[in-house]
């Protein structure tokens, strides 16, 4: 099957200013960007006044957390914002290594438990993946999941013994295909994350030229920070800050993390990533007060709901009227009538304070909800997405008809400081040169054929790996991602 996409303004994903040409694609691959009009091609698309550009790279997606891998392989609401290319195994867990026992850990982000997987290895997770998906996949190996499966109480520090046996399990896990390896801080059940394992683990990721990405907690930031410089490694490590919020640490400064960023990309190298929008995802568990962390989730529940916790708890929760807070996601089907609702709507429904309400969502959710929140500095937010060593990411990418990376690029009308390119760079080709995803995030001759053609900033067509999956705003059922193993 070949493709013929004619006369539309191309931003192959590198940064350079646009060119208005044609591309050829055949073979699942790119096979001829130029001027010329004379290829014969299967079908044919004008492109006039079109914007051409690469399929967008999310290495921040949730999809293995919230099984949609498994119970919704088309992924419409990810594909239909551009994303072709979506990095799992965040935040310090990963589906694989996969063990009973791991599994509780991903359990508490959704209710469908009742997924098979075959094999417990990285390599027949990708191998269950390939093909049977949209979008293209690739995973991190989660910290916390090989802690699982070498200690019986992963929040204590391992012994010498236990040490070699993770590091032993992570280097298998990378050798079979994992893109690096992930530490997580935002969403623990521990009150204090030990903040030294990042001087034992990342060291693993660089000795096999991989990324180590650490997700710092949301309240707790310029501590996280602090941290992460103290024990990180002297130098030659690649580093990814995730998942960066400017929401709940009031001491959070575009000065702090800029200079942090830039003094730790010193000896390493160093990026950070943010979600672009002025509401931002927001899981339950970064809305609680460290106090308020349990052993696991119901103990937490049950501090959460404690009588004697309550004045205390209520003035943490009253505060967060500023952010406007308003259901994104709940796992649990028997309450998904609140997605899309303000915790203020819900608590005049109530007839509630405004905190009780938004514990009332928690409770019900079994603190599997996400929320949007409104940036209350979106002078802080907007500088940081020009900062150059900010990348993108697109969290639990949702059709809700508002905010899309296609309206994030339509702003560059309103602000001159960030160009068009500029911001395609960064959802694109910067990703995946970072995580070593090859042939991927630019269009450029050989590399596979992601493609996204906007009008007016509306996806019209889809391609991921050649193949025609969104045609004028239609999605065709069909699956055609790869599980994708890291290349430098």
């Amino acid at each position: 099957m070949t493709t013929l996409i004619k006369n539309g303004l191309i931003y192959d994903g590198t940064g350079g200013k646009p060119v208005q040409k044609n591309i050829l694609i055949k073979n699942g691959h790119i096979a001829k960007i130029d001027s010329v009009f004379s290829h014969k091609a299967d079908e044919s698309i004008d492109a006039t006044g079109a914007i051409i550009m690469p399929g967008i790279v999310d290495v921040g997606s949730y999809a293995d957390k919230s099984f949609s891998l498994f119970w919704d392989p088309l992924q419409e609401s990810v594909i239909r914002q551009g994303i072709t290319t979506q990095i799992v195994g965040n935040d310090g867990v990963s589906f694989a290594p996969f063990s009973k026992k791991s599994l509780e850990f991903t359990l508490p982000h959704s209710a469908r438990s009742s997924m098979v997987h075959n094999g417990n290895s990285v390599k027949c997770f990708l191998k269950t993946l390939h093909g049977t998906v949209s979008t293209n996949i690739g995973t991190l190996v989660g910290a916390r999941t090989i802690k699982t499966l070498v200690s019986e109480d992963e929040s204590k520090e391992l012994n010498s013994k236990e040490k070699n046996y993770f590091e032993h399990l992570t280097k298998t896990a990378l050798f079979e295909g994992a893109f690096g390896i992930s530490i997580g801080y935002g969403h623990t059940t521990h009150e204090h994350a030990p903040y030294y394992e990042i001087a034992d683990f990342a060291p693993i990721a660089e000795s096999m030229k991989r990324v180590c990405v650490i997700h710092p907690p949301a309240n707790a930031i310029a501590k996280a920070f602090e941290e992460i410089l103290r024990f990180s490694p002297k130098k030659g490590v690649n580093m990814e800050i995730s998942h960066v919020l400017t929401l709940l640490d009031s001491s959070f400064t575009q000065k702090k993390i800029t200079s942090f960023i830039e003094t730790l990309s010193q000896k390493n190298n160093v990026h950070m990533d943010i979600v672009p929008f002025s509401r931002v995802p927001v899981h339950a568990r970064e809305l609680l007060p460290p106090w308020a962390f349990g052993e696991n989730d119901r103990e937490t529940l049950k501090t959460l709901t404690s009588p004697s916790r309550k004045g205390r708890l209520m003035r943490t929760f009253n505060a967060f009227q500023k952010f406007k807070l308003s259901v994104e996601g709940i796992a649990d089907p028997a309450f998904q009538f609140f997605e899309g609702k303000s915790i203020s709507s819900i608590a005049e429904n109530r007839g509630s304070s405004y905190g009780e309400a938004l514990l009332h969502v928690m409770n019900i959710s079994t603190l599997r909800a996400y929320f949007l929140a409104l940036s209350p500095n979106s002078t802080l937010h907007g500088r940081l997405l020009g900062f150059p060593r900010t990348l993108y990411t697109w969290g639990r990418a949702r059709d809700s008809g508002k905010e899309t990376p296609f309206s994030f690029l339509k702003s560059c009308k309103e602000n001159d400081s960030l160009t068009l390119e500029r911001k395609i760079e960064k959802m694109t080709s910067l990703p995946a040169k970072k995580f070593g995803i090859a042939k991927r995030g630019a269009l450029i001759e050989g590399n596979y054929a992601d493609v996204v053609v906007l009008k007016d900033f509306n996806l019209e067509h889809l391609f991921i790996n050649g193949v025609h999956i969104i045609e004028e705003g239609e999605i065709r059922k069909v699956f055609p991602g790869m599980a994708l193993t890291p290349q430098r």
